[in-house]
């Protein structure tokens, strides 16, 4: 799957995320180890982030995995280790909900607070209160293009819930 070519690397993951080929259904186990293992060791950051994309078409990723990515020293592996904890039900995991939480008050690349913001959408509403007033105490992205959209479209639906502390977050 990590060939050097680009379009063997397209055309490999593409085989590997077709039905019948996840985890569970058949895909090789040394595939997996061997994603596994690029993701946890290799130096180049473009690489794990495929490893990491290919698990995540064939089912390998789970709530650990993730939430350990989260804590990564790439700020593009924890990007991408939030987006695709929110696409999925790892995002119902406390685990993760706690690990968020955390990234949003800690953050320090703007990346991973946009993905963030962007994914409270994707949280069931009382989940989002913790990680938005995080954002929102943050003022390096008050000028930011994207980050205080993407947080107020998160909240909106917050006011019909709790109007008052919906209040004390402007």
């Amino acid at each position: 799957v990590l060939q050097e070519r680009a379009v063997e690397r397209r055309a490999a993951k593409r085989k590997l995320g077709q039905p019948g080929d996840g985890p569970d259904d058949g895909a090789s186990s040394a595939v997996i180890e061997k994603l596994r293992s690029t993701l946890q060791r290799d130096s180049s950051a473009q690489r794990r982030l495929e490893a990491l994309w290919t698990l995540h078409v064939i089912g390998g990723t789970d709530p650990a995995t993730l939430g350990n990515l989260m804590s990564d020293t790439d700020e593009h592996v924890r990007h991408w280790a939030v987006r695709l904890a929110l696409d999925g039900e790892a995002g119902e995991d406390a685990f993760i909900r706690r690990t968020l939480v955390e990234m949003a008050q800690r953050a320090a690349s703007a990346l991973v607070r946009l993905a963030l913001a962007g994914g409270l959408q994707r949280l069931p509403l009382e989940a989002r209160w913790p990680i938005a007033e995080a954002l929102i105490e943050r003022g390096e992205d008050a000028d930011d293009a994207n980050i205080p959209t993407m947080v107020w479209l998160g909240i909106e639906p917050l006011v019909q819930v709790d109007r008052d502390r919906f209040l004390a977050m402007a």
